[in-house]
């Protein structure tokens, strides 16, 4: 019910309905702390989360939404931080959704080389758009055609059944005026 609260705009409600509850686990301590994070309430996604770790609450779902928080606000040293921090502090193993957000978060700060290389080292076979997220953001950093081409490469090795993927190495390609391949 809170995040349900939150997530229509009543974080009053939501915020005395999680004070109301006689035990708070990790579920409300994430529902909350996420609700604030995904309506852009940062500030108060901070205050929540600052609290969790006092209270050694923090589980996979909140380190993503912390994550994924930071991604929000364009923090990527924190995200970083909270993602090491996930494994070795807290002991707790970060999933496809916390290496895709970092991924993002790469992407986005044009550090593609990092972006590459958590892709290549991931605990598991990272799915096609782990790849396309690298591969869009090729186009929009401008990127070298080598290693444009390469990641282009791993994508059509995906053999994906998504033509999105297609699509964006059809655009780098036409964009960045390749000659034919």
């Amino acid at each position: 019910m809170v995040l349900a609260y939150a997530q229509n705009g009543n974080f009053d409600e939501a915020r005395s309905m999680f004070e109301q509850m006689p035990f708070r686990d990790s579920i409300s301590w994430t529902a909350m702390g996420t609700a604030y994070a995904q309506n852009g309430h940062l500030q108060e996604a901070w205050k929540v989360f600052e609290v969790m770790p006092e209270k050694n609450l923090p589980n996979e779902v909140t380190y993503l939404s912390l994550v994924s928080a930071c991604g929000h606000a364009g923090m990527l040293k924190d995200a970083l931080s909270h993602f090491k921090a996930m494994a070795f502090d807290h002991r707790l193993r970060p999933q496809a959704g916390h290496f895709r957000s970092i991924l993002d978060l790469l992407s986005r700060a044009g550090r593609l080389a990092e972006a590459k290389d958590l892709i290549q080292n991931m605990p598991f076979v990272p799915e096609t758009p782990a790849w396309a997220t690298l591969l869009s953001a090729c186009g929009t950093q401008g990127d070298s055609r080598q290693e444009s081409s390469s990641v282009a490469q791993s994508v059509l090795e995906m053999r994906s059944r998504s033509c999105g993927s297609y699509v964006l190495i059809s655009n780098l390609y036409s964009a960045k005026k390749y000659a034919r391949q």
